[in-house]
């Protein structure tokens, strides 16, 4: 039977812990014992279900947590830590935690997690046809039109992302920011002679996005063919598609979502290749 279930955790007698209670429903298991296993094993399955400490030997956990959400078909992660509980929990939840749990813990309490994640997940295939509903980010940041690109810059800096949808006052979707296009902003021949003499700061205050953003805005809809979404963007050069259902925003992908499916279905992708895609924002 094929593993259902991704532990990453380098302490011998939690994973035996994690074992004895995942037998309970079934359930495989396949544990990992630092980030640079748990990434490459993301890779190589579907996964109902990732159990993940922080505290890894190699570096944090939350990278782990941060590539299983980013997956085709996000796996549900229940992080499990003893590291600062207030902080640690914040940090895990804003990755894209499902659960979080501190050490010591009940294990009353995990089986109860356990059981409801495991209840809520379909059994992956590998077989389905890919849509961009799969290998999109769902709910994506958005910045209001009438936000400053200061707004945008420091937006796009807290949550590590390059594009921003912009939207209306009644969340219509009216164009899209990027890094990109702020940077040309400030190296347009009327800005740049300003740098120096006015903060940068200041220069991007006094810029609204809609002053820089591309529109009217090139979308994609959630049952196309992501190949579809691949063309698009190749031909016009865009590192991202907003994506619509029913004509609303739902979500978003990105060059980056697709060089990380391209190495999941590489087989013979090497793990430093892969480490380096599942990383970048």
């Amino acid at each position: 039977m094929q593993p259902e279930v991704l532990v990453v955790e380098d302490e011998p007698d939690l994973v035996a812990t994690y074992q004895r209670l995942l037998r309970r429903y079934g359930l495989q298991m396949t544990a990992a014992s630092s980030r640079r296993e748990a990434l490459a094993a993301l890779q190589s399955s579907p996964w109902r279900l990732l159990i993940v400490d922080l505290g890894l030997p190699d570096g944090d956990g939350l990278d782990v947590v941060r590539a299983a959400r980013a997956r085709p078909v996000p796996a549900p992660v229940i992080v499990i830590t003893g590291m600062g509980a207030a902080s640690a929990r914040k940090a895990a939840m804003s990755a894209g935690a499902s659960a979080f749990l501190g050490k010591p813990f009940s294990t009353t309490d995990l089986t109860r997690l356990i059981q409801r994640l495991i209840e809520a997940t379909p059994v992956p295939s590998e077989t389905s046809p890919m849509r961009v509903r799969d290998l999109m980010r769902r709910n994506p940041i958005v910045i209001d039109e009438a936000a400053s690109c200061r707004s945008a810059l420091a937006t796009m800096h807290r949550a590590r992302v390059r594009h921003l949808p912009v939207v209306n006052a009644a969340v219509i979707l009216v164009g899209v920011v990027t890094d990109r296009d702020l940077r040309h902003y400030l190296f347009s021949p009327a800005i740049s002679r300003e740098i120096g003499a006015t903060p940068i700061d200041a220069l991007l205050e006094a810029a609204p996005v809609t002053e820089v953003m591309s529109a009217p805005v090139i979308t994609i809809d959630v049952d196309d063919d992501v190949r579809d979404a691949a063309r698009v963007m190749s031909a016009h050069r865009f590192g991202s598609l907003p994506v619509t259902e029913d004509g609303r925003l739902t979500g978003i992908v990105t060059e980056t979502d697709l060089l990380r499916e391209l190495c999941r279905a590489d087989t013979a992708c090497s793990l430093e290749v892969t480490e380096i895609v599942v990383s970048y924002p």
